[in-house]
């Protein structure tokens, strides 16, 4: 690992996925070193199944990572599920560190991940970089000949559930599907792999 890398939080959302949250947290926890912090938010799991344990798990998961590591490692309980940018934002609060590092709870990352994707912020002109994802299984582009629906186009809205609050939300527009035999498979994890950076115009 290198010795001059800037410091980073990595912030990974859990909402009832406490394993797979744990599985994205150990990939990046080796990496991590003196000064950086990996902070775990729930997204208030609980509320959407009294029997949830994802705030126990993940518990027992820091006080195991905390123990075994240099870097800090945190849990945040929200009250509400606000959706992952409202997580992100609570476990980016008063961020002391250089960088900030996003991890979806459903991917891992590779070897070298931090460091790739920190290198290029000791240019002046590079703001942020990203991540090739890489896809576990047979996958392929959606192609229908259509575009992604307009948020505020009135077929791509629709209500919520009459138990929820009366609110509106845009459909999902899929971007990729499963090919082949893993056509009836639900959902597949993500891999993180380090990529280019980019950049702003000067």
């Amino acid at each position: 690992m290198s010795q001059q890398r800037k410091s980073v939080r990595v912030v990974i959302v859990n909402w009832r996925t406490p394993l797979l949250t744990e599985r994205a947290a150990r990939s990046l926890w080796p990496q991590l070193r003196a000064g950086d912090e990996l902070v775990v938010v729930d997204n208030a799991s609980a509320s959407a199944d009294p029997h949830d344990n994802s705030l126990a798990h993940l518990r027992r998961l820091g006080a195991k990572l905390g123990s075994a590591g240099p870097a800090r490692f945190g849990l945040v309980q929200a009250r509400r599920n606000g959706g992952f940018g409202y997580g992100v934002n609570l476990g980016a609060r008063n961020l002391r560190q250089d960088a900030l590092v996003l991890l979806n709870s459903d991917a891992y990352a590779l070897e070298g991940f931090v460091d790739a994707l920190t290198a290029p912020l000791g240019h002046d002109l590079v703001e942020a970089t990203t991540a090739r994802l890489l896809l576990e299984g047979r996958w392929r582009l959606v192609d229908d000949g259509a575009k992604p629906p307009n948020p505020q186009a009135p077929s791509a809205v629709k209500p919520a559930s009459p138990q929820a609050p009366q609110r509106r939300r845009a459909r999902q527009h899929a971007i990729f599907q499963p090919a082949g035999p893993q056509r009836r498979r639900a959902r597949q994890p993500a891999i993180f792999q380090p990529a280019a950076p980019r950049r702003r115009r000067p």
